[in-house]
C-alpha cells in the first residue's frame, strides 16, 4: 500500500496542492487513490494538519492556531483504515505543511509517524524554493493573514533563521535515513513552471485526473504589506473594526495594480536586504537545487 506524504515546505503552492487533491476527490476515487477526508479536522479544511498533531515534539512550535484533536491516534487511524477499505484505495495522500516546522516535528515525531503508518510504503514529498523569496512571501502571509504580525522584515527574518526552517541538508539526511534516499522526492519550484503537481504525479500516474486548481497565493505589494503591518501595529488603539475597514481599504488599493508583486514594489534598501539573503543562503538554494529530482 502506496502512502505519498506531502510535508512542504510552507508557501511552496501547498494550498494549491490541498485544494486541487481534495477538490478531485471523486475522481482521485475512481483511480483507487484516495486524499483522506477523514483525516481533515472539519468540512472546509483542505490540510491533515490535525492528524499529525498527535505526533509534534512541540506544540507551542506551531504558529498557526489549531484545533484541539477530537479523535486519540487509534480512532484516527482506524477512520483512515475504513475509508481506504471503503474505496478499495490502492494509494493514500497526505498533506501537511507544518510537519516541515523542525521544531515542531524532530526526527523521533518522524520515528512515530512511521510506526503508526508502518503497514504503507511511505514516499516523502518536500517542495523548495529560493529562501530570499520565500522570506518576503512568509513575512506578507504572516502580516496580513490571522497572526496579524507586527514586527518588521528583519525581525521576521531572524525568527526563521532561529527555527531552523533552511537548514535543508541536515533535514533531507534525516528523512533519507528514516525512509530511504530513493523514497524522498525533493522539488525545486522554480523548475516546475506552475505545475505544482508534477512531483507527486511522478509518482503517482493517476494524478493525471486531477483538476487544476488556480494558484491559491493572492498576490500583494511590498507598500500594501507595509501598510497592513502599521495598521496591526496600531490595532489596539483605533479598534478592532477600524482596523478591519483600512485593512479593506489597503487591498482595494493594492488590487488595482496588478504588477504590484513583492519583488517589484521593494524599496531600494529592501533590495539591498534581499540581496544579503540571497548571499546568506547561497549554500542552502545551491544544495536544494542539486538534490531536485525535477
Amino acid at each position: 500500500m502506496q502512502l505519498i506524504l506531502h510535508i512542504g515546505m510552507p508557501k511552496t503552492g501547498t494550498t494549491t496542492i490541498q485544494h486541487s487533491l481534495k477538490n478531485s476527490y471523486a475522481a482521485l476515487k475512481r483511480k483507487k487513490v484516495i486524499y483522506p477526508k477523514s483525516a481533515l479536522q472539519h468540512d472546509n479544511a483542505v490540510a491533515h494538519h490535525e492528524f499529525f498533531l498527535h505526533y509534534a515534539s512541540d506544540r507551542n512550535a506551531i504558529k498557526t492556531p489549531l484545533p484541539q484533536t477530537k479523535l486519540n491516534i487509534d480512532q484516527q487511524l482506524s477512520e483512515l483504515t475504513q475509508e481506504r477499505q471503503h474505496a478499495d484505495a490502492e494509494a493514500i495522500i497526505l498533506s501537511s505543511e507544518m510537519l516541515w516546522n523542525p521544531i515542531a516535528f524532530d526526527e523521533q515525531s518522524y520515528k512515530q509517524i512511521q510506526q503508526a503508518l508502518k503497514n504503507y510504503r511511505i514516499y516523502i514529498v518536500v517542495y523548495f524554493r529560493p529562501v530570499a523569496d520565500h522570506m518576503l512571501s512568509g513575512f506578507a502571509q504572516r502580516v496580513c493573514g490571522p497572526q496579524r504580525y507586527s514586527n518588521g522584515f528583519s525581525q521576521h527574518v531572524q525568527d526563521m533563521i532561529k527555527t531552523g526552517t533552511y537548514e535543508y541538508r541536515p533535514r533531507i539526511t534525516m528523512l533519507r535515513k528514516l525512509f530511504g534516499a530513493d523514497n524522498v522526492a525533493v522539488a525545486w519550484l522554480p523548475n516546475l513552471r506552475g505545475d505544482v503537481l508534477l512531483p507527486m504525479r511522478q509518482l503517482l500516474p493517476q494524478l493525471e485526473c486531477v483538476k487544476k486548481t488556480p494558484d491559491m497565493n493572492q498576490r500583494k505589494g511590498w507598500v500594501y504589506v507595509a501598510a497592513t503591518r502599521r495598521i496591526n501595529c496600531t490595532q489596539a488603539f483605533i479598534g478592532g473594526s477600524a482596523a478591519h475597514k483600512l485593512r479593506t481599504i489597503a487591498k482595494r488599493l493594492d488590487s488595482v495594480v496588478s504588477s504590484n508583486t513583492l519583488q517589484s514594489s521593494l524599496s531600494p534598501a529592501r533590495h539591498s536586504e534581499i540581496r544579503q539573503i540571497e548571499e546568506k543562503f547561497k549554500d542552502q538554494d545551491r544544495y536544494a537545487r542539486s538534490i531536485a529530482n525535477c
